[in-house]
């Protein structure tokens, strides 16, 4: 919750208009004796201002439901001689947690978590007070004494104007979204109100101090200046409703911290609510119990009672009591307070106690076992593959009516399964798992590459056991750990439990069937034949990335599409770049719907948005077919057969015609995706064609493909198109014969777009030259115009210096007239291209220079840098193809949840120009800057913006969660990538012990 404004209240209090308050006597004729105002509100909030903090948070791994984020709360300082500052349990976080403390002066420490209570909103912070030094902080005192509602102990005198009543003026001082200092005055509402949904077994106050997000943890203060509740939340339906947590709890919890000794919380794993008398009534409570309650509690003037709300499956009073009891006594001692119920639970750890409850027309009694709220609250989880793990909470099991065991999926990673709700694990590979020791037992079997059989239930929908087959990929990361917290030293320790198995070879090859025809051979059209030919040659590709090493503008998960077999006999499939965007990923290819075998990237193309991958064929046995590929350009009218797959993979086709073939024209206005330039593209008259990112448009006549169906990324959504036949050969025509080189291409510097004659002609282009495009009957009559130059970091064509320019239009190549974009493709295999061109209305002679595109110095990403969770790469072609000039060769690709990256704002889409002053061209030498950083020290990084606005930052080093990553591409390595971590001043080649998820 954050503070949003700041509003001004009467200080004053009493019963009358003037700011006074009066005796009460007994004698009735006793003059009134006037009692001095009481002090402004003013005096208070400056003396305790300063023991106020922003709490800078991270919590980098998902845990108990919370997923893995940044942001800001507010806590108090409790005890400044040692430094502990209370605040709500959901800013320190059930798990790992990385985050500093910033005082009213600005002074900042660093924060260490060191008690959050199991089920309740509160939680402790430890600073160094010697780290602190400029700020003067003091303790705010704890008194839920001054928050009962009861008389005061003089009768005789009016109720105290400072303790904590309906009615009585509050202050909250918190800060709104890290912003120092939000000061909020309400009133109280509520002192009974039942828990809000993340905490239970307790009571809150409410007030309407309508506090809004990053106030978490805000002391509740009087007018005494003493903190009376805290802070924990609110509604959100826009009503000003706020819920304050008492402060007995965390009293009790401070005191023991103090003395060093454990905090005992015992439960019953039963969650009770306080219920109204008139409620009791109608759950069977006799007139005579509530007479003896009433008596009991004569001056607390109590309304309400205990009532079992849930019972816990399988926890010690599951079978003893039920929902809907009525709580009567504990140990013979009547009881209507959550701080009785709790006080009993605590001190009795262990052991059992009697409860006497009413239940329907019947007293039941039942001794239950107190339980160690400890032991039901994990503290532990394992990282395997990407993903996290770790037993079910009770905090977790009461919300959902659960059993408190079994294995609870914290964070997917890698592990793509169907459902995205939480999940409960319940076997790996027919092998039950009902605990997290024997889930590491299993998993620590499982080798790499495995497809493992999974069994879980979905934790809000429970009643259908599900099954999904679940690829394990273990090698990036390879290492499986266990993470266990410390609560001594505020930090998460790591373990590491197994490296990961190599994977198993097959015995065999894998043997399938395709479906066969419904029809006879004899009978079937020439349609169903050619559909049946080609759906041989059809393959379904699935693409997944390391799920924290997002490059190349990777999604977040596992993408599948299909692909086209041109060769079966190598294994090679052209796949659509838009599912693979680089080669740092785990590619698999399904034949047949039956046999799944892993591939490799061995080419992509930089402008026509295809790649090549590779199987073993080996491992197949099936009939595959290699695709044929037309040598004939693709023209409007042509006839032919479209084969295409939708989102879910279902194949569809439908004689179609070709409409148009025209210069691609696809721009992006988010997130640089590849896309395809200076080619042509087909579309057809069928809505699959616009419907279906893969698969392919088939002759009639002889069965070859003349487009191969793509799709590429446009904004927010995806633009499917086909790429002819003949413009793939003319970059593959070699390898496809049987060539084992792969094809290393060159690349014109510049992106192209279609004008017509008129337009050439207003722009200069002379009578002539157009004649000379019209000469060409088979091509279409147009010109083509640079749109942009890019850098592709070589040589190339600048505004500045000889060479293409933005705006110049195409005359002759080679001197020959450029009638067709297909022309280009010579660049491929040229180091120099000659060209004519029309600019500003005179023809110029051009020499520009062709750009490799994937060797030592090409554009294919080969160095990744993981600095503080931000993902840094050499800026690929398709942020090439948007920016000219680009400020730098280090470019954000992707940042990471929970990192210092995104505590701090290091952003994606964004280039590193220094690192503490020091100019960081590329990423090898900001490597070399970064190792020379000490742990936990601020440094500064000098950046700008895609839209090429600088701005400068400063950014912690947390070399424990977050350690200095790299993955170099390395064709020796099993995965075609070798990883190296810089941890505590070394290079360890691979994995280092640390690390949340690298």
């Amino acid at each position: 919750m954050q503070i949003i404004k700041t509003v001004a209240r009467n200080a004053h209090s009493g019963n009358g208009g003037n700011g006074q308050l009066l005796h009460h006597t007994t004698d009735a004729t006793a003059t009134p004796v006037p009692v001095k105002p009481v002090d402004n509100w003013e005096k208070t909030i400056e003396r305790v201002a300063g023991s106020v903090v922003c709490i800078q948070l991270s919590q980098p791994h998902a845990f108990d439901g919370t997923d893995a984020h940044t942001g800001s709360g507010t806590g108090f300082v409790v005890d400044a001689e040692k430094g502990y500052v209370l605040t709500n349990r959901h800013v320190v976080g059930h798990g790992p947690f990385w985050g500093r403390i910033i005082f009213h002066n600005q002074d900042e420490v660093d924060a260490y978590a060191m008690y959050r209570d199991p089920v309740h909103d509160f939680g402790f912070l430890r600073y160094d007070p010697e780290a602190v030094k400029y700020a003067q902080v003091s303790s705010i005192e704890l008194r839920p004494d001054r928050a009962k509602g009861g008389p005061p102990p003089n009768q005789f005198q009016p109720t105290h104007p400072n303790l904590l009543t309906v009615g009585v003026e509050i202050k909250i001082l918190g800060n709104d979204s890290g912003e120092m200092l939000g000061i909020l005055s309400g009133f109280i509402s509520r002192v009974d109100r039942n828990a809000p949904s993340f905490d239970f077994n307790t009571c809150y106050y409410q007030a309407n101090a309508d506090g809004s997000g990053g106030s978490s943890g805000s002391p509740v203060i009087n007018m005494d200046g003493h903190a009376v509740a805290i802070m924990t939340g609110g509604r959100v339906d826009g009503s000003s409703t706020d819920y304050l947590l008492p402060l007995d709890m965390p009293l009790r919890a401070l005191h023991r911290i103090r003395d060093g000794l454990p905090v005992p919380r015992g439960d019953v794993r039963c969650v009770f609510l306080t219920r109204t008398f008139e409620e009791c009534r109608r759950l069977g409570l006799t007139d005579e119990w509530e007479a003896d309650v009433r008596a009991a509690y004569p001056d607390v003037g109590t309304n309400n009672m205990l009532v079992a709300n849930t019972v816990v499956p399988e926890g010690p009073a599951d079978g003893k009591i039920r929902e809907g009891d009525i709580v009567l006594t504990i140990n013979g001692r009547k009881l209507v307070g959550f701080l009785e119920l709790a006080s009993v639970f605590d001190n009795n750890i262990g052991q059992t106690v009697r409860f006497l409850v009413q239940r329907g027309n019947h007293k039941v009694e039942e001794d239950v076992l107190v339980e160690d709220l400890s032991l039901a609250t994990p503290d532990r989880f394992v990282t395997v593959a990407g993903a996290g793990f770790h037993t079910l909470s009770y905090a977790t099991a009461q919300i959902y009516c659960l059993p408190c065991r079994g294995v609870f999926l914290c964070e997917r990673g890698s592990m793509e399964f169907p459902s995205r709700d939480r999940l409960l694990i319940v076997s790996i590979d027919h092998e039950a798992t009902p605990d997290l020791d024997t889930f590491i037992d299993v998993m620590r079997r499982i080798p790499d590459r495995a497809r493992v059989t999974f069994t879980y239930r979905e934790i809000s929908n429970r009643h259908t056991l599900r099954t999904a087959v679940i690829p394990i990929n273990r090698h990036w990361p390879s290492k499986m750990k266990l993470v266990t917290r410390n609560d001594t030293t505020g930090l998460w320790d790591f373990t590491l439990l197994a490296d990961a198995l190599p994977p198993v070879a097959p015995e065999r090859p894998f043997k399938a069937a395709f479906p066969k025809p419904r029809r006879q051979r004899q009978q079937q059209t020439n349609v169903e034949a050619t559909v049946g030919e080609i759906t041989r040659s059809i393959v379904q590709v699935h693409c997944a990335t390391p799920v924290h090493v997002l490059i190349d503008s990777s999604g977040l998960r596992g993408y599948k599409s299909a692909g086209l077999v041109l060769d079966a006999a190598r294994g090679i499939v052209l796949v659509s770049r838009h599912l693979v965007r680089s080669s740092l990923c785990d590619v698999t290819v399904t034949i047949a719907d039956s046999i799944v075998v892993p591939a490799k990237v061995i080419f992509l193309h930089p402008t026509q948005g295809y790649c090549l991958i590779r199987y073993d064929a080996a491992l197949v046995d099936a009939p595959v077919r290699s695709a044929k590929l037309s040598e004939e350009q693709v023209e409007a009218g042509d006839a032919g057969v479209f084969v295409g797959g939708s989102d879910d993979l279902e194949m569809s086709c439908a004689p179609t015609t070709v409409t148009s073939t025209v210069l691609v024209d696809i721009d992006t206005f988010s997130l640089p995706g590849y896309r395809p330039i200076n080619t042509n593209v087909v579309s057809v008259d069928t809505i699959w064609g616009s419907r279906c990112g893969s698969g392919a448009l088939v002759s009639l006549i002889d069965g070859k493909v003349l487009a191969v169906w793509q799709e590429t990324a446009s904004g927010d959504s995806t633009v499917c198109y086909g790429l002819p036949g003949p413009t793939i050969l003319n970059a593959l025509s070699e390898f496809l014969a049987g060539g084992e080189t792969v094809p290393r291409l060159r690349m014109l510097p510049a992106e192209l777009v279609a004008i017509s004659k008129l337009q050439a002609r207003m722009r200069g282009v002379s009578p002539e030259r157009i004649a000379e495009v019209e000469a060409d009957d088979e091509a279409a009559h147009r010109f083509f115009s640079v749109r942009r130059i890019m850098h592709l970091g070589t040589t190339h064509a600048s505004e500045d210096g000889d060479g293409l320019r933005e705006g110049d239009i195409l005359l002759t190549l080679e001197d020959k007239p450029v009638t067709r974009v297909e022309q280009l493709d010579i660049a491929y295999r040229k180091e120099t291209l000659s060209f004519v061109v029309s600019r500003g209305g005179r023809e110029v002679r051009v020499d520009v220079r062709t750009v490799p595109h994937d060797d030592d110095g090409g554009m294919e990403t080969s160095h990744v840098v993981v600095l503080c969770g931000a993902v840094l790469q050499r800026p690929y072609q398709a942020v090439r193809q948007e920016i000219k000039n680009l400020p730098s060769e280090v470019y954000v690709a992707s940042q990471n949840f929970g990192t210092p990256a995104s505590v701090y704002g290091l952003n994606g889409m964004s280039f590193i120009t220094h690192v503490n002053d020091v100019l960081t061209p590329n990423l090898d030498v900001l490597l070399e800057v970064a190792r020379t950083i000490p742990d936990n020290i601020y440094f500064r990084i000098r950046c700008v913006s895609y839209d090429l606005a600088p701005f400068t930052i400063t950014i912690k080093k947390c070399e424990r969660y977050f350690p200095l990553t790299e993955w170099r591409r390395d064709a020796s390595a099993p995965n075609g990538w070798r990883q190296a971590t810089h941890e505590n001043g070394e290079v360890v080649d691979g994995e280092g012990l640390y690390g949340i998820w690298c």
